[in-house]
């Protein structure tokens, strides 16, 4: 091999020819307005200057690739294409396989592709002889180095893929027949795919959802960390004297032994004041749905607190919804009204030990006046003033909600 004389292309042409890398990727040429479109075609331009199409049998942005004879920066354009495909955080995987030119078949390059949505395509070259690999890597510092940054940046890859796919998953349940059509009707104020994934869900979880009541979000959360994850509903004590809270009790029962395929891993507990809702730093994520109001005016808020905080392992999440009251307003101590403020929502859960980590207006509700004669329980959907301005109340919809994520220091 020639030493080279100086400059890169120098350097390049004194590596001997079958060591050469034939194909290179010059990178995204252009991208436009047919996004969406099936078939999307691609040129790629050989060294010698022949063409081959490329055809994609999904629906991806336009692109073309420029072959030249440099390793060099075919290594850094896939390195510069990786980042912003991590920046992408979404994948969708397409195989495709170009001779390369002068070559037989059994010396194709194959390209890998990796389809970010909305905008990215991510295309990684490799030769198929691992000896040619090797000797690549040894005559090109810089391939050495995207070699090393690749075990960086593909977990980071595999990860955007399984999130993709738990969103589709969660999606799907959500979207699901199990579902009636009375709860779904609830989702434009619950905000269920937008609420859990703020609280950063995952399958393989073990879950804690708070007095489920009937069941709504049970309806989604048994199904999804069925088969990987576990699920508790730590149910209401219960109390005779309620025959609300009992008929609520009575229904999520009735719900959960109707559908063992949906409920039947679910693990259903108590909160009470000095029992676990589940063992002791088990817990990944507790979830709590408009609950705050009612502890505080049965004198429970403490002890509910540090019961989740019990439950959950060092680093774990507290998603917490609730009502949300008026700053100005006198906080009542028996919240009879349904509304907390956040203020106090967050002291409640900083005096158990919990840390906020963020804060979202995903359930938020600016047609909410929060001064109703009774209280949130005349809005949709308990209308407790029945037809009494029904209309005006269906305007405004469900109550204004506070979206918080709280988590259990690591010490």
């Amino acid at each position: 091999m020639h030493k080279p004389s100086g400059g890169f292309l120098t350097f390049v042409r004194a590596l001997p020819a079958h060591f050469r890398w034939r194909v290179l990727l010059a990178g995204l040429v252009y991208v436009g307005a047919a996004i969406g479109v099936e078939g999307l075609a691609g040129l790629c331009v050989t060294a010698e200057g022949t063409t081959r199409e490329l055809t994609f049998s999904k629906p991806c942005w336009p692109i073309a690739v420029v072959v030249e004879e440099s390793g060099e920066i075919v290594a850094m354009t896939i390195f510069i294409l990786s980042v912003i495909a991590i920046l992408a955080a979404r994948t969708k995987a397409v195989t495709l396989k170009l001779p390369r030119s002068g070559s037989s078949p059994s010396t194709n390059l194959e390209l890998r592709a990796a389809v970010f949505a909305p905008r990215c395509l991510c295309i990684i070259c490799r030769f198929n002889s691992f000896e040619e690999d090797m000797i690549a890597i040894r005559k090109s510092p810089t391939l050495l180095l995207l070699m090393l940054g690749l075990f960086v940046v593909a977990p980071r890859l595999a990860q955007a893929e399984a999130t993709l796919a738990q969103d589709v998953r969660l999606k799907e349940i959500i979207a699901g027949d199990h579902r009636s059509a009375e709860n779904k009707a609830r989702d434009q104020y619950r905000n269920p795919l937008e609420t859990l994934t703020f609280f950063g869900i995952r399958p393989d979880m073990t879950v804690v959802e708070i007095y489920p009541g009937r069941g709504w979000y049970t309806e989604v959360l048994a199904p999804y960390l069925k088969g990987s994850g576990t699920l508790y509903a730590a149910e209401h004590p219960g109390d005779p004297s309620y025959a609300a809270v009992q008929e609520s009790l009575k229904a999520f029962d009735q719900k959960v032994k109707a559908a063992p395929e949906l409920y039947g891993e679910v693990k259903r507990t108590k909160l009470t004041k000095d029992g676990d809702i589940a063992p002791p730093g088990s817990a990944d994520l507790v979830v709590t749905f408009r609950n705050v109001h009612s502890w505080i005016g049965s004198g429970t808020a403490d002890e509910s607190f540090a019961a989740m905080f019990r439950a959950l392992k060092p680093g774990g999440v507290l998603g917490l919804v609730q009502h949300r009251g008026d700053p100005n307003v006198k906080h009542d101590p028996k919240a009879g009204s349904g509304y907390v403020t956040e203020d106090y929502v967050i002291e409640l859960a900083k005096k158990a030990g919990f840390e906020l980590a963020e804060k979202s207006e995903i359930n938020a509700n600016p047609k909410d006046t929060k001064d109703y004669a009774k209280g949130v329980w005349t809005l949709p959907p308990s209308l407790r003033l029945g037809d009494e301005d029904r209309d005006k109340y269906l305007a405004i919809g469900e109550s204004d909600r506070m979206t918080l994520k709280f988590v259990k220091p690591m010490s």
